[in-house]
């Protein structure tokens, strides 16, 4: 029995995060991917391994620490004081000595504060990113593909407007210590490197002057 068939859609939308329609979408989009060539009697409906995904991308039960190499052009992470300034990844200034300097670090502070939110928001409506969830047993390769795939199923629910729906009572997350010492960023100077420094005095050169 195929669950669309019998819940409502409350149900389905606390189960699977997505409504009964985006559900149905998906099943159309990935239909020509998912129907294996087999004359097996017993071969599994693309509805249900459609559900099967989405129900363990809901609630996790496993999570690992992820390695992917980024291909990043023009773009750069963002990282408070506790990370190395690089090339890629920009931090605050220890110190704004001009306005520019503390333009650039009031929006890579509410930049960063948005992103750390939104990812709040994700991992507590696809449980297998979370702490919760366990740990991901997968290769680092699958595990990509499972954090892509929850981040599209994300913008669907953000683009539809479907209800935030979490079963868990634990709202502690992981990112909320991560904004500790913003604001003191003592080894500033001696754990740089010279790239960094110039991606960073350009950006605040180039965006942040007057």
């Amino acid at each position: 029995m195929n669950p669309l068939d019998v819940m409502n859609d409350h149900k389905i939308i606390k189960k699977y995060r997505l409504d009964r329609d985006a559900i149905l979408e998906i099943c159309a989009q990935t239909q020509q991917h998912l129907v294996r060539p087999t004359s097996r009697s017993q071969l599994l409906p693309v509805s249900l391994q459609v559900l099967v995904a989405l129900q363990y991308y809901a609630t996790g039960s496993f999570q690992s620490v992820l390695a992917d190499e980024l291909d990043l052009q023009n773009t750069w992470l963002l990282g408070d004081s506790a990370y190395l300034l690089r090339k890629y990844l920009l931090k605050p200034l220890p110190t704004a000595n001009t306005e520019a300097e503390r333009r650039y670090n009031v929006a890579h502070k509410h930049t960063r504060c948005l992103i750390e939110r939104t990812f709040g928001i994700w991992k507590m409506r696809f449980r297998c990113l979370h702490k919760s969830g366990g740990y991901m047993t997968y290769t680092p390769v699958k595990c990509a593909k499972i954090i892509t795939a929850v981040a599209v199923l994300h913008n669907i629910c953000v683009s539809r407007n479907l209800p935030f729906i979490d079963d868990n009572d634990d709202r502690v997350d992981d990112n909320d210590n991560d904004n500790k010492g913003d604001d003191n960023d003592g080894n500033d100077g001696e754990n740089n490197n010279e790239d960094g420094r110039q991606t960073r005095n350009n950006l605040i050169r180039e965006t942040f002057s007057s």
